[in-house]
């Protein structure tokens, strides 16, 4: 199926590649028509992120990817694979299908979870799980995936395919993030002010990923069950915090090229995303096709967009961090930054909630909380 499927792509490779090309090509021209130096610069200054955070972002990952490789070791270990391949990457470290999670050992378990928000979070969120906020199972002609929805004036709702899974329990603590990011700024901040941006939008969702996950390494003795657990996360980290952040630089180099007047030709493209390939994902073999990724990439279209994705997910261990070592007044903190909606651009509200993403402290910090997450797995194993 790999095979087949890049090289479909392979049949439209010249008319893809010219697709983005033009589309570099009008985030150059409409930059130049506002008086903006870049792209980038054009992007980031409606949201005012200083472009500090998008390159303490990259170089910062990059200086970590000995991390990444040690994972990619270890999956390739775990599935028994003399070298890893470039589908062996989606391949779980566990054996097995999931543990049975039914749904209310999962609302269960997400409710304690989250109990050092504090009491009126948590209570909250209960009465939500007990209000019907979520639509939880697969019915005949239903959406798949799972989002967080819902009005200003009107309740959060939640769709989910519920699969009695270990999976399945992290996507209800995430959109359960969401939905009480939104609850509690509508509560607080007239409509103009209850939305957020993407910025801060996935690090309510991430921080109850992280509590859940702290939670159950504490709690669940089952050993296969914290083997799943892990793997869940670790996996929810590379894709988020290392792919994302991956994304962002070939973003950052096509544009870079296209400004200094070089061609962005399907070769060209091909051959820069190949090599970013091969610096991530040191540890596995790479072929031909995998260069050939980036086509069906649709964030590439929406311009320096990905990287607050990585942001994210830094920026919520950052916080589960320090509600961590201060307790109650870091939670009132995080409480309050997630009441006040856009009240204030995205990087300042983080900033008061004491996460400053122009400094690489949270990033770091995410790393080492990755890199124990491998140990803990390595000792399972």
């Amino acid at each position: 199926m790999y095979e087949l499927f890049y090289d479909e792509w392979a049949a439209v490779r010249n008319a893809v590649s010219t697709a983005y090309r033009n589309s570099v090509k009008t985030d150059e021209k409409l930059s130049k028509a506002r008086n903006y130096d870049t792209a980038r610069e054009a992007a980031l200054d409606g949201p005012n992120i200083p472009p500090e955070v998008y390159d303490t972002l990259v170089d910062t990952v990059r200086g970590n990817l000995d991390k990444l490789h040690r994972h990619a070791a270890l999956k390739r270990d775990a599935i028994g694979a003399d070298e890893l391949r470039m589908w062996d990457l989606y391949v779980p470290m566990v054996e097995g299908k999931s543990p049975d999670i039914p749904y209310e050992t999962a609302r269960e378990y997400v409710t304690e979870a989250v109990a050092p928000l504090g009491d009126a979070y948590q209570s909250r969120l209960a009465e939500g799980l007990d209000s019907r906020w979520v639509d939880v199972y697969e019915t005949a002609g239903k959406q798949s995936g799972a989002y967080s929805g819902g009005t200003y004036d009107s309740q959060p709702y939640i769709l989910m395919n519920y699969q009695d899974d270990v999976s399945s329990m992290f996507t209800l603590a995430h959109e359960l993030g969401h939905s009480m990011h939104s609850e509690l700024a509508s509560k607080a901040q007239p409509y103009v002010y209850a939305d957020y941006t993407i910025f801060i939008a996935e690090i309510a969702s991430t921080v109850n990923e992280t509590l859940l996950t702290d939670y159950l390494l504490e709690t669940v003795e089952d050993d296969r069950l914290r083997r799943h657990i892990l793997n869940e996360h670790l996996e929810r980290f590379r894709s988020t915090l290392f792919r994302q952040t991956m994304f962002a630089e070939f973003e950052q180099r096509a544009h870079e090229r296209s400004q200094a007047g070089e061609p962005l030709t399907a070769d060209a493209l091909d051959e820069l995303y190949h090599d970013l390939k091969g610096d991530y994902y040191e540890p596995a073999a790479l072929d031909d096709r995998i260069a050939r990724e980036w086509m069906r990439i649709p964030h590439f279209y929406r311009s320096f967009y990905v990287f607050q994705y990585s942001t994210g997910i830094c920026a919520a261990v950052a916080l589960v961090d320090a509600i961590k070592q201060e307790g109650d007044t870091a939670a009132e903190r995080y409480r309050e930054f997630l009441s006040r909606g856009s009240r204030d651009y995205p990087s300042e509200l983080l900033r008061d909630a004491g996460v400053d993403m122009t400094d690489s402290e949270p990033i770091k910090r995410a790393m080492d909380v990755y890199d124990s997450y491998l140990d803990e797995f390595e000792s399972l194993t």
